[in-house]
């Protein structure tokens, strides 16, 4: 096929044909009503008939948000908070839905991002992210404190916005502060050959039991973290010497905060544009007189009336 001089393959018209992509789109309501919608391409690249999935609460639901796979999966699971100030992950099973709380507690959560296995909420009493692939409930990671400038604003004037720019950076605009978080992880503590902590000296049989008194040359294993295998037990054959390191703990992921800055807007929204620049939705907080003029026809034009504003600020800075 041409496309004025150039020749376009048939096989990308025919991927174009054949879409490959499933649209879900999900929302939530005062009512408690979480509703998703599924659009399957079908075989003539027409959308089939959506599948809808429908949950009720018995509180307001005020965020929600799908599993990054929710398309691939059976079990549909979503995380969702509301007005009860709980956290639920929810997923579909064979006699209904099975409840996790994550949370709860802290006030009504307000907002959620979730990639990969990490999800982020927003509540009166901060930011937090959790692994949810580790254990039932999850495992927390850090907590980040809401910014102190949201006492100059009404509850409702301060929805949190974010979203995940890659899986281990967090982009936050709440109220008027805008953060960039970023997961790290903490290199675990190694301790070299020659001794061990007394939790990790190798265990010698008792005199009477299966080993001899004094039979310090048995061998004996007891189970480490393993600083290569991720996280597989190693053995420490024998007592210790000059070997390699061992691993006194696990690594452990935190929250770094690379950049924060306020701006002169409230944040309605926000979202990468580059590597330097983020975009902004916001509306102006400053403060100015409104003034009410008659137009022809008896109506009244209200000046001083500000309007929202798409800002591209720098993200280290927030300068335009």
């Amino acid at each position: 096929m041409l496309v004025g001089s150039q020749e376009i393959p048939s096989c990308f018209i025919f991927a174009f044909l054949h879409p490959v992509f499933v649209f879900v789109l999900h929302s939530s309501s005062e009512d408690g009503t979480v509703v998703v919608t599924g659009l399957q391409p079908g075989a003539n690249g027409e959308h089939t008939a959506p599948e809808v999935y429908s949950y009720g609460a018995k509180w307001p639901m005020l965020a929600v948000k799908l599993d990054p796979l929710y398309a691939r999966r059976k079990d549909k699971t979503f995380v969702a908070g509301g007005a009860a100030g709980k956290l639920l992950l929810n997923k579909k099973g064979w006699l209904g839905h099975d409840e996790v709380v994550l949370h709860k507690g802290e006030g009504p959560v307000s907002s959620v991002a979730w990639r990969g296995p990490l999800v982020a909420w927003a509540s009166d009493g901060g930011l937090k992210i959790m692994d949810v692939d580790k254990g039932k409930g999850g495992e927390r990671i850090s907590y980040v404190d809401k910014p102190r400038s949201l006492v100059d604003f009404k509850e409702h004037e301060c929805r949190c916005h974010m979203l995940w720019e890659t899986p281990t950076r967090l982009l936050v605009g709440w109220g008027d502060t805008v953060m960039v978080l970023q997961i790290l992880v903490r290199e675990p503590k190694y301790q070299r050959g020659g001794s061990l902590s007394p939790m990790r000296q190798p265990h010698h049989s008792p005199p009477g039991g299966n080993g001899s008194a004094g039979d310090n040359n048995r061998r004996t294993s007891v189970p480490l973290t393993n600083p290569i295998g991720g996280g597989l037990p190693i053995a420490v054959i024998g007592a210790p010497t000059a070997a390699a390191p061992v691993a006194l703990e696990a690594p452990e992921r935190y929250t770094q905060i690379v950049a924060v800055w306020q701006s002169d807007c409230l944040i309605c929204g926000l979202s990468p544009f580059d590597s330097d620049t983020v975009v902004l939705l916001g509306y102006p907080v400053e403060e100015e007189e409104e003034e009410e003029e008659e137009e022809e026809g008896g109506g009244v034009v209200v000046k001083g009336v500000f309007q929202p504003e798409v800002q591209l600020v720098k993200r280290q800075s927030g300068e335009g």
